[in-house]
């Protein structure tokens, strides 16, 4: 079994994500849901971009963004076969004149 890393991306109306196994810096696959809350859509592409799997919610309307985190974790860990998520980090980006440059969250921050 090995270990992966999942790295997400919060929007107001959308989650990216990327899987790695630990200690690589190449992806072994990533996607993104789209319109969450309007007209989701899930894409998920492998390492080099071809596309493995799309999928439309058939309930658009309730769509939102714990059931966006959920089918994502649902196909990675259908895609992982036997491995896990022994971490994860969530990109936050701020605007202010504080942070310039990428910073590691902690309590101060």
């Amino acid at each position: 079994m090995s270990n992966a890393l999942l790295v997400l991306n919060a929007g107001s109306s959308s989650i990216k994500f990327s899987v790695f196994q630990a200690g690589n810096l190449d992806p072994l696959f990533g996607g993104r849901v789209t319109g969450i809350g309007t007209a989701p859509h899930l894409v998920i592409r492998d390492a080099s971009g071809a596309t493995l799997d799309q999928q439309t919610p058939a309930d658009a309307a309730g769509f939102d963004h714990a059931q966006a985190l959920g089918l994502i974790l649902e196909q990675i860990d259908r895609r992982l076969d036997g491995d896990r998520i022994v971490g994860a980090g969530h990109r936050v980006v701020h605007g202010g004149i504080a942070y310039a440059t990428p910073v590691r969250i902690d309590p101060h921050v």
